[in-house]
């Protein structure tokens, strides 16, 4: 396999494999030997190490107990992930999908339980608990948001003709608000939901589904990334799923500071993040995460908290909640007019002292 075909997952300098893309952030190789063995011997590390040839087996293996992500053994996993059948389909359609682009939205639906997965490597991926956890978070909002929207309007004194918004920010499918629309009648009265990402694929999937549903008056479907949206009013809410999980925390915090903008005095913004807790408890995934090019920053129990903090938001800290695995933190930030951080500057400033 040529070198174009592993670009985007490993480089080569003076002919030793070298990681693309990862450096300063923990990865599997930081687990305890005793977590990544116990991980081999889950359902889904004992289905990976069945379905592999002995030797890409072997490789596998090897490269997540002992030589890492640099190594022969980690490259040869990676060009068989990415080889075809005889038959003429892929090994992994997901391989493929997230080493062309790691962050491609078409990847969720097999995560999500909407289809039934291409290939057994790729029904190896929903095996993991991470994949689980996943779906897990979809569920947790799905069942928190209905609450959470009902108490906000009454902080609000919403009148009867006026609209509750919220702005789901690099929606993908949109899932999460199109199934909690579709469960809670008593909503669609009162709450508008914005569903916005650049991939209108993904927007189109959504909207036929919401259609399917009998919930599509509920919402509307832009297909830009939020910096280039001009012509928004302020929202109630703000979701952001998701997006922070590849994210440095640094960046979280810019990030936070530029989207408070579109919320009301007082709306809230909750997000997610991908804790430390989902690398401990899933190594192999986290490998083979690694090899595709699909990088995650996994924080630290204080690290959202922090993020709220440097973005100058008040935490709302009995409102946020986890996956029932404990490796997705939804956390609930306020909007308040008292905010100690005038300029996305100041914000810049505090986090290059705090992270020294």
């Amino acid at each position: 396999m040529g070198e174009a075909a592993i670009k985007l997952s490993v480089k080569k300098e003076d002919g030793k494999l070298m990681p693309r893309g990862r450096a300063g952030t923990k990865n599997f190789m930081d687990v305890p030997m005793e977590l990544r063995l116990k991980d081999f011997e889950s359902e889904s590390g004992e289905f990976f190490i069945s379905i592999l040839p002995p030797e890409i087996a072997r490789c596998f293996k090897q490269a997540i107990m002992e030589t890492g992500i640099e190594s022969e053994d980690a490259l040869k996993y990676l060009e068989y992930a990415l080889s075809m059948e005889e038959n003429g389909k892929p090994i992994s359609p997901i391989a493929q999908w997230v080493h062309d682009n790691p962050y491609n939205p078409r990847v969720f639906k097999y995560l999500y339980g909407e289809a039934e997965p291409l290939s057994p490597m790729d029904k190896g991926y929903t095996l993991t608990t991470g994949s689980q956890a996943i779906c897990l978070r979809l569920k947790s909002l799905i069942k928190r948001l209905p609450n959470i929207i009902r108490d906000e309007c009454q902080r609000f004194e919403m009148k009867s003709d006026e609209k509750y918004v919220i702005y789901n920010i690099g929606a993908s499918f949109g899932l999460d608000t199109i199934y909690m629309m579709a469960e809670n009648l008593d909503l669609r009265g009162f709450v508008k939901i914005v569903n916005i990402d650049p991939d209108e694929a993904s927007l189109v999937y959504g909207r036929n589904l919401a259609e399917k549903l009998g919930v599509v008056e509920c919402f509307q479907f832009v297909p830009k990334k939020i910096e280039e949206v001009k012509d928004l009013d302020k929202a109630h809410m703000l979701l952001f799923i998701g997006m922070f999980c590849p994210v440095p925390t640094k960046k979280c915090v810019l990030t936070l500071n530029f989207i408070k903008k579109f919320i009301h005095e007082k709306g809230i913004v909750i997000f997610s993040t991908v804790q430390e807790k989902m690398l401990l408890g899933g190594p192999i995934l986290d490998f083979i995460m690694w090899s595709y090019g699909w990088r995650m920053y996994f924080k630290t129990d204080k690290e959202p908290a922090r993020i709220v903090a440097f973005a100058g938001l008040t935490h709302e800290k009995d409102m946020d909640w986890e996956d029932e695995f404990g490796y997705n933190r939804m956390t609930v930030a306020r909007n308040v007019k008292h905010s100690v951080f005038k300029k996305v500057g100041d914000v810049a400033r505090l986090v290059r002292i705090l992270m020294m």
